[in-house]
């Protein structure tokens, strides 16, 4: 693993990487530590990527996982033109997130499989095929196990 990391105004920015392949062992671990004086610092962000740049999603003991699965309201709810949906898990789960227009058609349909912790799905408000949905009330649906949630959402133009 390879460590850069440099100030930007007050915020310290690290990189971690490895370009030989290594990865990071699943499990409680430190990573690295910060030294300082003063105010503890607040964790304002993370991001983790593969080396293809496709998003991870983890969990960290200093955030708070969630108890149970949960699906949450989209927001900004209505919402033109994307919209941010997001959910918990409490465990290492698979799980299909599914948007149905109001005749029960599929529109969208993103799955995966998630550490416990925060999941975060960025719709564009296109469909499956690319194609730009019309204005009106949608409903997503999160499968992960036996756990099944339903909310609805709008699109306004």
């Amino acid at each position: 693993m390879d460590l850069l990391s440099h100030i930007e105004g007050n915020e310290l920015r690290i990189l971690i990487y490895s370009m030989s392949g290594k990865s990071i062992e699943y499990g409680e671990q430190t990573l690295f530590t910060i030294p300082f004086e003063g105010k503890e610092p607040q964790l304002a962000r993370f991001d983790f990527a593969d080396a293809d740049g496709r998003s991870y999603n983890v969990a960290s003991k200093n955030l708070e996982l969630p108890d149970g699965f949960e699906l949450n309201q989209n927001y900004p709810n209505p919402f033109n033109p994307s919209t941010t949906l997001s959910f918990g898990l409490p465990r290492e789960s698979d799980w299909q997130l599914t948007i149905f227009n109001v005749n029960g058609a599929t529109v969208r349909r993103f799955e995966g499989t998630d550490l416990a912790g925060r999941v975060e799905i960025h719709w564009d408000g296109r469909s499956d095929n690319g194609a730009e949905v019309a204005s009106g009330v949608y409903f997503y649906r999160l499968e992960a196990g036996a756990f099944v949630a339903t909310k609805k959402m709008m699109m306004l133009k």
